[in-house]
């Protein structure tokens, strides 16, 4: 698989790497100084609770590495993700059972939303930029798989989840609009990151 290999240290080395496919999110910070020397400094986060935050610096043209790696990131994710569906597809064709594909964004039902957040005290407001993603509520899912079994379609391919993709802070604040209460501040992701470091 493709991965990012860490070195640290100076006079003794430690060495480690991170799959490319774990890193979520890429934040390019250019602070004064750096900027006027032509540096920037790239934060990865990633899903590996190993490497929650990695930070690059002192790498040349690293605007160019990071949507290098952000491109990569996204192929490796997809070519996992049609692996796994050719897979179970090479299942089914080898037992003789139908296979049906159902691609789920965030879910969310009972004891899982927004709102329950909110109300239990644990909702945050996490802003990741440009970041969006749709959701889908338990039922509607169980709904699409009674219908998908009323009307098998073999080896069909199912995005199931809402038409309205919206920011996460923006369903936090939603939420607490819908229950007559204040939001929780906005937090920058950047904020969230440094806690893991």
């Amino acid at each position: 698989s493709q991965r990012v290999r860490i070195e640290r240290g100076i006079l003794s080395k430690l060495k480690d790497s991170i799959e490319l496919f774990r890193i979520d999110h890429f934040d390019l910070h250019k602070p004064l100084g750096m900027r006027l020397m032509g540096h920037c400094v790239l934060h990865l986060r990633s899903s590996d609770a190993s490497f929650a935050t990695v930070m690059l610096y002192g790498v040349p043209d690293l605007e160019k590495l990071a949507d290098t790696l952000r491109e990569c990131s996204l192929r490796e994710r997809g070519r996992r993700r049609v692996a796994a569906e050719q897979g179970w597809q090479a299942l089914g064709r080898r037992t003789g059972t139908p296979t049906h594909r159902f691609r789920l964004p965030g879910i969310y039902g009972p004891g899982r939303s927004a709102l329950d957040d909110l109300k239990a005290g644990t909702a945050r407001r996490i802003d990741k930029g440009a970041q969006v993603f749709s959701r889908i509520h338990v039922d509607d899912i169980v709904r699409v798989l009674e219908a998908s079994m009323a009307k098998p379609n073999p080896g069909a391919a199912y995005n199931v989840c809402d038409d309205e993709a919206a920011p996460p802070q923006d369903v936090i604040a939603e939420a607490a609009r819908l229950l007559g209460v204040e939001p929780p501040p906005e937090i920058p992701f950047e904020q969230i990151g440094r806690a893991h470091v």
